[in-house]
């Protein structure tokens, strides 16, 4: 799976402009930490081949914790995102593990054999599942998507522009 740094951003409200770019904030560059570079859909940002996801390292607990607050705050997120996913292929867009490493508390999936997103999240003793169907991700194919998750909902955008609103 290929990512897009620029893309990798999950943003707040629209009132406050907090913006975390994911890349950044587990200081992901060049070539280390499970990636390389590639060239990917804006020539202007830098793209990323996740070769092992397991070396890409955690992002500090401060900035963990704010972003955690600024999502509580906000009671949801937007999650933008640029990425050219292998066709009918499954893979984790985003995982939140517990400290333990046991297991994910909160994961978003692109499963490309069902054509889904999969937003899966765990409560104390059971593990949810939101699957948004026709996902259309995994195509081989550089896409660019938004997610809105807030509270108990969860939308998916495909090929948004910069100017258009969610």
């Amino acid at each position: 799976m290929l990512w897009s740094s620029d893309g990798a951003r999950l943003a707040e409200s629209r009132d406050d402009n907090s913006v975390y770019d994911l890349f950044e904030l587990a200081r992901v560059n060049k070539r280390q930490h499970g990636v390389s570079l590639v060239k990917g859909a804006d020539p202007y940002s830098p793209a990323y081949k996740i070769l092992n996801a397991d070396l890409i390292p955690q992002v500090p607990d401060a900035s963990f914790r704010d972003l955690l607050d600024s999502i509580q705050a906000e009671r949801g997120f937007l999650l933008l995102l640029n990425l050219k996913q292998y066709k009918r292929s499954r893979g984790t867009l985003l995982s939140v593990e517990k400290t333990d490493g046991s297991g994910p508390v909160f994961e978003i999936i692109s499963n490309g054999k069902a054509n889904t997103l999969d937003v899966v999240y765990s409560t104390e003793n059971q593990q949810q599942v939101v699957s948004i169907e026709e996902a259309d991700l995994a195509t081989g194919h550089w896409k660019n998507i938004t997610l809105f998750v807030q509270e108990d909902r969860a939308q998916l955008y495909c090929g948004l522009r910069g100017d258009q609103r969610v």
